[in-house]
């Protein structure tokens, strides 16, 4: 992982990714 805190760059999001897409890009990282 970066050391940069921009967590919608991190999962390979927009801006405005809903909240269950963020979820669910999560979850394959995790």
């Amino acid at each position: 992982m970066t050391n940069k805190r921009d967590y919608y760059e991190v999962l390979g999001l927009s801006r405005n990714a809903s909240e269950s897409e963020i979820k669910a890009s999560y979850r394959k990282l995790a």
